[in-house]
């Protein structure tokens, strides 16, 4: 697409771009990074080997613990250990469909899903988020929850559509909650699908949007749902994940120890969030053609620019200002107007790229 080449070019020429769809949090200046968290890959069983398709009892036992402390209990015997959720997917992919089958998806939504799907020779499905679902023999449901880019958690309502829709069209629910720990109000009811029990659903999440590390390699699938559902799906992946056995010694026994430390990073990481966002809506508050939605979670904001189209606006701000933003379309916005922007960055930095915008 024209901005991808137009930002590879100025980077072949060594131009500063301020890069304001960052999302890797390990280029963003949190301390938490700083913290003696790698000293837990240093565990004394590293040099034993001792495979479980599932993954160590010790590692599943942490991330039971983490749901519990979600007031969710979860059987360690129904989670399973993947290097990250893109693997985790393709295990479900292999799991629930053949290839050329159809799979539904969130729109607007994650542009990995293209890929993941399409690498594992199935069909996507787009289905508009708030609207009613149809659909003619779907081998699955993704639901983001919070919806990456979005920000909204599944309401109650909404869960109750999803299990209905599940149940009516034998469609199992894969649910995706990597920014579930995120979520901006601390007195929201919103509630993870691990615990699901009404229809069979996959719950997935990881290390590297929870504890902001995702260069350690370590995510999870939470297999609920009614009994003999359930219990089948869990036999059946255990003999998928037997195949790869991809997760390192080294993670898992490290992952108890991360897992304690969740609290403390993603409240560092939620300060940022909502420090730049306040900077981002105060300027805005200066053009009345600037609508920017409040996100329930998750760690992008979404502005609504009346009179530019977002490919126009974003070529024009990178081309003079060497600003980065994404528009609305990498996410399958319906509007022409939108675009995206992370709030990680440091705030001087995020500052600074919104001055400019505006």
């Amino acid at each position: 697409n024209p901005i991808s080449l137009l930002l590879d070019t100025k980077r072949e020429k060594n131009e500063r771009i301020l890069d304001l769809t960052q999302s890797n949090p390990t280029l963003c200046g949190f301390k938490y990074l700083e913290n003696p968290l790698f000293q837990n890959l240093n565990h004394p069983n590293n040099k034993n080997y001792t495979p479980d398709p599932r993954g160590l009892l010790t590692a599943r036992e942490a991330v039971a613990k983490y749901y519990l402390e979600k007031n969710i209990t979860v059987s360690p015997g129904h989670i399973f250990l993947t290097s990250s959720t893109s693997e985790a997917y393709t295990f479900l992919f292999k799991l629930l469909a053949n290839p050329g089958d159809m799979v539904l998806a969130p729109s607007p939504g994650y542009p990995l899903f293209d890929y993941l799907l399409g690498l594992n020779d199935l069909r996507m499905e787009k289905y508009r988020l708030l609207r009613g679902l149809s659909a003619k023999n779907p081998k699955a449901l993704i639901w983001v929850n919070p919806n990456n880019p979005t920000g909204n958690f599944a309401s109650e309502e909404e869960r109750k559509i999803l299990n209905q829709f599940s149940l009516k069209n034998n469609c199992p629910l894969l649910v995706d909650e990597v920014f579930f720990d995120y979520g901006w109000d601390k007195n929201s009811k919103r509630r993870s699908f691990a615990g699901n029990s009404e229809a069979l659903t996959f719950t997935l999440s990881g290390i590297s949007k929870i504890l902001g590390l995702p260069q350690m390699k370590i995510s999870w699938i939470v297999v609920s749902g009614p009994k003999s559902l359930r219990e089948e799906a869990v036999r059946r992946l255990e003999i998928i994940a037997d195949t790869y056995l991809s997760v390192n010694t080294p993670v898992q026994n490290a992952l108890p120890a991360w897992l304690e430390a969740v609290p403390a990073v993603s409240d560092e990481i939620l300060a940022r969030v909502r420090t730049n966002f306040t900077s981002l809506t105060e300027a805005a508050k200066k053009n009345p053609n600037i609508k920017i939605p409040k996100p329930e979670g998750g760690w992008y904001a979404t502005l609504h620019i009346k009179g530019v189209t977002d490919e126009d606006f974003c070529l024009k701000l990178l081309r003079e200002k060497n600003v980065l933003v994404h528009p609305g379309y990498f996410y399958d916005f319906e509007e022409e107007n939108c675009l995206v922007v992370s709030l990680l960055l440091p705030h001087e930095e995020f500052k600074e790229g919104v001055r400019i915008i505006f």
